[in-house]
């Protein structure tokens, strides 16, 4: 009977580590998610600077 209350306990603690593991690898993907979301949208303002940069300069030509 107890073994079978170690295993048990055993058991639920690689259970838990298991879910820890998870919702870590879950937030850092968000994270990651979130960081290229942002560098998209600088991308995006600083090709729309340098195709506005590139008409001034062919307007002045």
């Amino acid at each position: 009977m107890g073994v079978m209350t170690f295993l048990i306990g055993l058991l639920a603690d690689l259970i838990s580590f298991n879910r820890q593991l998870t919702e870590g690898t879950l937030l850092r993907i968000k994270k990651m998610g979130v960081e290229i979301k942002d560098l998209h949208s600088k991308i995006d303002l600083l090709q729309n600077q340098t195709s506005g940069d590139n008409k001034r300069d062919v307007n002045k030509k």
